[in-house]
């Protein structure tokens, strides 16, 4: 597939996720609010020194981020420069400016996500945004004050230079994923999960259920959770199918109060499958039961505040499970 090809698919996408974040099913949301996100990188070699030393003077904090998140040092004009036509990125720069021509709607995407989760009562530290070119592995990273969101790790599945990496980490290189990722980044960092070594498996899923949850919230996708859990559609179903016996094997295995990161991170890790659980069986799989957990306490206890969700208090809790009469049936 050539660029080019992919241009439409991409810019599309991420309009598409937008409108999926001011509508959930029936529920209707005011127009998104607008958040400063900031183009740390783009083509110098037509810029005077005049327009330069401008554009580093107004972006210096997310500059000295990006850079110091590579290593090349404090953000000069010669090494912003010399960054922004390095062979990478001069490859990718252009690439991502034709998938992404206008970072309005992103701007629109987080200025809606951080509404929200002020809304519903969530501290996010204050913080500065900027789009970035890299080739960390991390889509997004944050660097002292500052949220850095590399955008040539969304230019869509079919692209070409994401060829070498696996079919389930190329399914989340799309533009469509870009709230729900910005969402479980802010969340999980102002949110870690927080339990003493040696707590059992369960408090990890269900951590991870509810922050599933409150990507929902926070992106519109209650009506599409297959994205917010990082699925395809037909994952999705296969897990949906599934469920009962899923559960009867980790109940069977007795992997709930299993207490050894090994298991932990075989049931929630981003993996092609989730073995432990049997062939065929999607990955991450203990986060779709954790949620579906927390989704059964929440219609139990519908008014629980979204930080109580995300406090080791909740998540590690041994009543939690009993309080939300999980049991699905065939």
């Amino acid at each position: 597939m050539s660029k080019h090809s992919i241009i439409p698919y991409a810019f599309a996408a991420l309009l598409a996720a937008i409108t999926a974040c001011n509508t959930s099913g029936d529920k209707e949301y005011p127009p998104a609010e607008i958040a400063e996100v900031h183009s740390t990188l783009r083509d110098f070699s037509s810029s005077d020194s005049t327009t330069r030393n401008a554009i580093i003077q107004a972006q210096h904090i997310e500059l000295a981020a990006f850079l110091k998140a590579v290593g090349d040092g404090e953000p000069s004009v010669k090494t912003v420069v010399s960054r922004a036509m390095s062979p990478a990125s001069t490859v990718f720069i252009p690439l991502v400016d034709s998938v992404f021509p206008d970072i309005s709607p992103l701007r629109q995407t987080l200025g809606d996500i951080l509404g929200r989760a002020a809304d519903i009562g969530l501290s996010i530290p204050d913080r500065r945004y900027a789009t970035v070119v890299y080739g960390r592995p991390q889509s997004i990273l944050f660097v002292d004050s500052t949220m850095l969101i590399a955008l040539n790790h969304y230019l869509g599945e079919e692209f070409p230079g994401y060829s070498h990496l696996p079919a389930y980490i190329r399914a989340t290189k799309n533009a469509s994923m870009l709230p729900a990722d910005i969402a479980e980044a802010l969340v999980a960092t102002a949110y870690p999960y927080n339990a003493p070594a040696g707590t059992s498996a369960i408090a990890r899923l269900i951590y991870e259920g509810a922050l599933a949850h409150t990507k929902m919230a926070l992106t519109g996708t209650a009506a599409a959770p297959e994205t917010a859990l990082g699925y395809d559609i037909s994952q999705y179903q296969w897990l949906e199918q599934n469920e009962t016996s899923l559960w009867r094997t980790l109940v069977e295995k007795q992997l709930l109060y299993d207490t050894s990161e090994g298991t932990t991170d075989r049931l929630v890790a981003p993996s092609p499958a989730t073995s432990i659980l049997g062939h065929g069986t999607p990955g991450r799989a203990g986060r779709f039961i954790g949620w579906k957990i927390v989704e059964s306490y929440l219609r139990r206890n519908p008014a629980t505040p979204a930080d109580s969700l995300l406090s080791p208090a909740f998540y590690t809790s041994p009543s939690v499970l009993r309080q939300s009469g999980y049991n699905p049936r065939p």
